[in-house]
């Protein structure tokens, strides 16, 4: 069980439209199982952000990476699961969940650490279901970018795009 807290997110004025913008700084996979969260308490006010993008082809930048090549034998129908590869930003997408929506990230699904939206003093309590055995690598592989590589900007209807 962890506990997300609201952050201020900066405005930038579009078109003569104010919009609440989020830089994504890091972007996490686990390689080995999926991962999800699931909001205690339903409040219509509290909302999260959930960012999500595809793995580039392998290459020589990801070869230190320990990935599975398969599940085992008898486990959800033998699947492959994702190998070796960088996040592709330009597959990257963005939603806004709302408190009385879970998320799962499936095995090797690129995503940004859990963003809580809404007023300053409001947090999301979440419980997170994965499995974790102790490795760092194996358990959660970071990237980590720039404040202006990659931002999505809020709609003011509560939908996000990618910049």
């Amino acid at each position: 069980m962890f506990t997300c807290a609201s952050r201020a997110l900066p405005r930038r004025l579009e078109a003569g439209v104010e919009r609440e913008v989020f830089p994504v700084t890091v972007l996490e996979r686990h390689p080995f199982t999926s991962q999800t969260f699931v909001p205690l308490r339903a409040d219509p006010q509290s909302r999260y952000l959930v960012v999500v993008a595809p793995s580039l082809s392998p290459s020589a930048q990801d070869q230190q990476l320990p990935v599975p090549s398969s599940r085992p034998p008898g486990t959800i129908a033998n699947r492959e699961l994702p190998g070796r590869g960088l996040p592709d930003l330009k597959g990257l997408r963005a939603f806004i969940a709302t408190t009385d929506q879970a998320v799962t990230y499936g095995a090797g699904t690129w995503h940004s650490p859990m963003v809580a939206l809404g007023p300053a003093d409001k947090a999301i309590d979440f419980f997170v279901f994965q499995f974790a055995n102790e490795v760092s690598v194996e358990d959660c592989q970071e990237v980590l970018f720039g404040p202006s590589t990659v931002t999505i900007r809020l709609q003011p209807q509560s939908r996000a795009s990618k910049l």
